[in-house]
C-alpha cells in the first residue's frame, strides 16, 4: 500500500497565508496600511486598464450583484452609516475640486436629469398612444376596407362623376341629379371675379 505523503494542501497553505495577511494587518501602522492599500489601488487600477470590454462587462456586472446583495441584507442603521459615508466622501471630492472639474460635473448631471426627463416624457408619450388605440379599438372596431375603384363612371343626365359600385338595384346611379331631376343652372359671377379666373380680358 503506497504511502500517503506528508505536508500542506493548497486549501491549508491558501488559509494559513490568509491568517498570516490578516496578523500582519492587526499590527500594521497608519502608515503601513495607506502605503499597502495605496498599492492594492494601483494594482487594481492596472489590471482594470488592461482588460477588455468583456471582461470588464463582467466585472462590473459582478460587483453590482454583490452591492445589490449587501444593500438588501442590510439594515436601517448600516444603511443610514453608509449613505451618510458616502455623503460626506462626495462632500470631500466637491470641496476639493477645480472650477474646471465642477463645471463638467454640474453639465453631466443636468444632461443626466434631461436624459431622464425625456425618458420620462417618452414613456408617457409611449401610454398615451397605446391607450389611444385601445379606446379607439373598443369604441370604433376596426371596419374592413372597402376599394371601390376610381371614380371614373358619366352620369349620362348631368356629367357627374360616381363609382362602378354606387348604383341602385336597376344598375342605375341617381344621387348627383336623380335621374335629371334636378340639372344646376349655370352660376353667373362677377365680371371681377371672371377677371381673377382668366375667363375675362
Amino acid at each position: 500500500m503506497p504511502k500517503r505523503k506528508r505536508g500542506i494542501t493548497g486549501d491549508a497553505a491558501s488559509r494559513r497565508e490568509a491568517i498570516r495577511k490578516r496578523e500582519r494587518r492587526v499590527v500594521e501602522t497608519e502608515e503601513e496600511r495607506s502605503r499597502r492599500l495605496s498599492t492594492m489601488a494601483q494594482r487594481g487600477k492596472e489590471r482594470r486598464a488592461e482588460e477588455t470590454e468583456e471582461p470588464s462587462n463582467s466585472r462590473l456586472a459582478v460587483m453590482a450583484q454583490r452591492g445589490q446583495m449587501r444593500r438588501a441584507e442590510e439594515t436601517d442603521e448600516q444603511r443610514n452609516s453608509r449613505l451618510a459615508v458616502m455623503g460626506q466622501r462626495s462632500q470631500q471630492r466637491r470641496a476639493k475640486e477645480a472650477d474646471e472639474q465642477r463645471n463638467s460635473r454640474l453639465s453631466a448631471m443636468l444632461q443626466h436629469a434631461r436624459e431622464r426627463s425625456l425618458n420620462v416624457i417618452e414613456g408617457q408619450n409611449h401610454h398615451q398612444i397605446q391607450t389611444f388605440y385601445v379606446a379607439r379599438s373598443v369604441l370604433y372596431p376596426i371596419v374592413e376596407e372597402q376599394n371601390c375603384g376610381e371614380m371614373d363612371n358619366l352620369c349620362l343626365k348631368c356629367g357627374g362623376l360616381y363609382f362602378r359600385d354606387e348604383k341602385n338595384t336597376r344598375g342605375i346611379y341617381t344621387h348627383c341629379c336623380h335621374n335629371g331631376n334636378i340639372i344646376e343652372q349655370d352660376s353667373v359671377y362677377p365680371v371681377e371675379m371672371k377677371r381673377i379666373d382668366g375667363w375675362f380680358r
